[in-house]
């Protein structure tokens, strides 16, 4: 009895399904539908043709500001004038920084050195007018920077002149004992 228990229980059973017929919907045939509503056509609103109004101008208060102080109006100051060290050892750089743009004329060949002398004697002056200084202090106090370079500048050419020439005076010592070695030995050689 065990066996057969055992046989009955092992096998296996497929669950029963119930067949269910489909069919797709028949698109060639409208559904009873309700009608719809018509869909109301977005129309943008209509605003009417502006009108042309003519400005109105009121008076307004004229404003008129300090005039700021323009130191061209009242000359340069005698404490301005003198030597610029910025102006003539660095003519281009220092135009260019200053807005004064005349010393770009050093650029010129030939003249570009004699106008560094023109734009150290005038550069303070030209600075002066084309800047917008407040004050004479703060003046200096832009200037001086330029100033220290130049003199800088300037003692440091003058120290490579000092030892350029230096090894030419050198050199033409040196060539001239040759020459006069040379001139000793020609005399030997032709006896006279």
């Amino acid at each position: 009895m065990d066996s057969n228990d055992n046989n009955q229980s092992n096998e296996y059973k497929a669950p029963s399904y119930e067949t269910v017929s489909y069919s797709p919907p028949d698109f060639g045939q409208p559904e009873n539908k309700a009608p719809e509503a018509p869909q109301p056509q977005y129309q943008p609103p209509v605003s009417p043709e502006p009108e042309y109004r003519q400005p109105q101008y009121q008076q307004q208060p004229v404003y008129q500001p300090q005039q700021a102080y323009q130191p061209s109006q009242y000359g340069v100051p005698a404490e301005i004038k003198g030597w610029n060290w910025g102006a003539f050892m660095m003519t281009i750089y220092w135009g260019i920084g200053n807005k004064v743009y005349i010393t770009l004329l050093c650029l010129i060949p030939f003249v570009g050195w004699i106008w560094a002398f023109v734009c150290g004697a005038c550069g303070s002056e030209w600075a002066w007018k084309e800047g917008n200084y407040q004050s004479v202090e703060l003046f200096k106090l832009v200037q001086e920077p330029w100033k220290r370079a130049g003199k800088v500048m300037f003692f440091i050419a003058i120290g490579f002149f000092v030892v350029y020439f230096a090894i030419v005076l050198y050199a033409m010592g040196i060539g001239l004992a040759a020459f006069g070695a040379l001139s000793n030995l020609y005399m030997a050689i032709m006896g006279k």
